[in-house]
């Protein structure tokens, strides 16, 4: 065991903290420290350390920047542009000011990542997925349970009290952070599989997808599904070869489906599963500007996403130009949340940035996002070899990612970056193979 890791651990010091990096990510919420109102994460030092080392070393110099990232750039330079005209001058130079952080740490990945280290990074990513959700499965456990409550670690709005039973969060704030983060563990998981790497897969994929079930996130679930449906068709019409393998991700997801449904039916009953089934299937609706108006003295009202989507709409139409980087939680509309010392946000990202970054920040960053995904897809057109399957799926995962976003907003997420630098370093060794 000493050897195993310490062939793993063996590397420069840009590989050390870019594995240490990967291990830390999600702990997004434990252990974490309140510092000045501020959240201190472990993975965001590690970053920091990371992009500092890359700085003295001089590696910047070797940087090359494509189309897609000076579209990225020109979003963060957008965003500390709102400042000027900022409702909240402070909030949008923060806002800003991390944009630029996960940017710089993406550009540092995308060119340190070794083609050779990558399957290194997804066994890690992949182990690091089911630490994750095993621990998932013991706050689902222990919640349920009464007496072991108070060791769950879970927050009280994801407690037994809401919905008969608990939606799991492990490390992260929420339930839908954590569905966000399994989508690349499970996609990676579903590659092994499909490159043959054994049982263990099998087993690591139940684990996953049933912890994935058990967040109850509507919007991950929907993305795991469109995102899956496109998968075996790109597979089925270019590699028919794989149709066991698909059948069989079918067959554990269904399984593991069937384990969620049980252990909520074990902590509530058909009454559970009946409000499991509902709070998947159904979206919230889009009040009109009246009804909206109404039920703006009611809390719970004024945090629900029709309200916040259908306020983002009226300002967009008023401030064409934004309100200023995460700035929407200081519109008038939302002061009772600040009073209890909360910030709203929009919880549907391109909404947000249409509020907050305006026109312009949106034309950006879709450029960005159309070209990021669209450059991938292309390769995947391009070369219909197994050489492009790493590519296929990380591009699928992201796919996946960015179809939740429908349903959060919180950009600078540092797993995502993380990920979009994988996707792009496995998208160039599969080039340099082709070549």
């Amino acid at each position: 065991m000493k050897k195993v890791l310490g062939k793993i651990w063996e590397g420069n010091l840009v590989y050390r903290l870019t594995l240490l990096l990967l291990l830390l990510l999600p702990f997004e919420y434990l252990p974490t420290l309140d510092l000045f109102g501020y959240t201190v994460k472990l993975s965001y030092l590690v970053a920091l350390a990371l992009v500092a080392v890359y700085i003295l070393q001089g590696s910047w110099r070797n940087l090359k920047l494509t189309a897609t990232d000076y579209f990225l750039l020109a979003f963060v330079a957008s965003s500390f542009l709102t400042i000027i005209w900022s409702i909240n001058p402070l909030r949008s130079l923060i806002t800003s000011c991390l944009f630029l952080f996960v940017v710089i740490v993406y550009f540092v990945l995308k060119q340190s990542i070794e083609p050779a280290k990558l399957e290194r990074y997804y066994n890690i990513i992949i182990g690091v997925g089911v630490a994750a959700a095993l621990f998932a499965l013991w706050q689902f456990v222990a919640e349920a349970s009464g007496a072991l409550a108070h060791l769950s670690f879970l927050r009280s709005p994801y407690q037994s009290e809401v919905f008969g039973f608990p939606r799991v969060h492990s490390t992260f704030l929420e339930p839908l952070y954590f569905a966000n983060f399994l989508l690349v563990p499970v996609y990676l998981t579903m590659r092994q599989m499909m490159r043959r790497r054994g049982r263990p897969y099998g087993y690591a994929l139940l684990i996953l997808l049933t912890v994935f079930f058990l967040t109850l996130s509507r919007g991950a679930l929907w993305s795991l599904l469109v995102s899956f449906i496109l998968l075996s068709l790109y597979l089925l019409g270019r590699f028919r070869s794989h149709l066991k393998r698909i059948l069989l991700i079918v067959a554990i997801a269904s399984f593991a489906f069937g384990a969620a449904m049980g252990l909520v039916y074990l902590a509530a009953g058909e009454k559970g599963v009946r409000s499991y089934v509902e709070q998947s299937g159904t979206a919230e609706p889009i009040p009109d500007t009246e009804t909206a108006a109404s039920g703006a003295r009611d809390y719970d009202y004024i945090t629900s996403r029709g309200y916040t989507m259908r306020v983002a709409i009226d300002k967009i139409v008023e401030q064409p130009w934004g309100v200023g980087a995460g700035a929407f939680g200081a519109l008038p509309e939302f002061e009772p949340i600040r009073a209890k010392s909360a910030w709203q946000i929009v919880n549907n990202l391109y909404l947000e940035i249409l509020v907050e970054e305006g026109m312009l920040g949106f034309i950006l960053f879709g450029l960005f996002l159309i070209l990021f995904i669209g450059e991938n897809l292309f390769a995947l057109i391009d070369d219909y070899s197994e050489r492009q399957i790493d590519n296929l799926f990380l591009t699928l995962a992201l796919v996946a990612i960015f179809i939740q976003y429908m349903t959060f907003s919180t950009l600078y997420v540092l797993s995502i970056w993380v990920f979009l630098a994988l996707a792009e370093a496995a998208k160039n060794a599969a080039e340099t193979n082709q070549r």
